[in-house]
């Protein structure tokens, strides 16, 4: 059942946005050099698109670095086919704010995994390379192998 994070930030960066610090966190992982975003509950595109801000306005931020995004204490089930493409809209419209690096998403079930895999196509025209995955670590192994930064 969506609800707390499944581990704590690494850097234990505050959020600066008015949601619950245990339904998002936005950090650096210092030891692999990548941002990791944890979310949870009932996900809307909302509160995609309020991570992906917090995420570009993070101090560790830079452009085109690997960016995972942890979803599987939450689930994105309620979004439909137009929130994924209304979600990919935003995204595009900061694509150079995003830069080129790699994207994983992380997914606990397999409708979770159906609709992010349904983004991951609508997202290929993006410079950002995006890749769905049901496990933690060979998301974490994907976004560091052949970095783009």
């Amino acid at each position: 059942m969506p609800g707390a994070l499944p581990e704590p930030i690494l850097d234990g960066a505050a959020s600066r946005l008015a949601r619950p610090m245990e339904r998002q966190q936005v950090a650096f992982d210092r030891e692999s050099g990548f941002m990791r975003l944890q979310l949870a509950g009932d996900l809307r595109v909302e509160d995609l698109e309020s991570a992906f801000v917090e995420l570009l306005a993070h101090v560790d931020f830079r452009a085109g670095m690997p960016v995972l995004w942890d979803l599987r204490a939450g689930t994105v089930a309620g979004l439909s086919a137009g929130d994924l493409r209304r979600f990919r809209l935003f995204v595009s419209a900061r694509k150079m704010d995003r830069g080129a690096g790699r994207t994983a998403v992380v997914v606990a079930n397999l409708i979770d995994y159906g609709l992010a895999r349904m983004f991951e196509l609508m997202a290929e025209s993006l410079p950002t390379k995006l890749a769905v995955f049901r496990e933690i670590d060979p998301a974490e192994t994907w976004l560091l192998a052949n970095r783009d930064i």
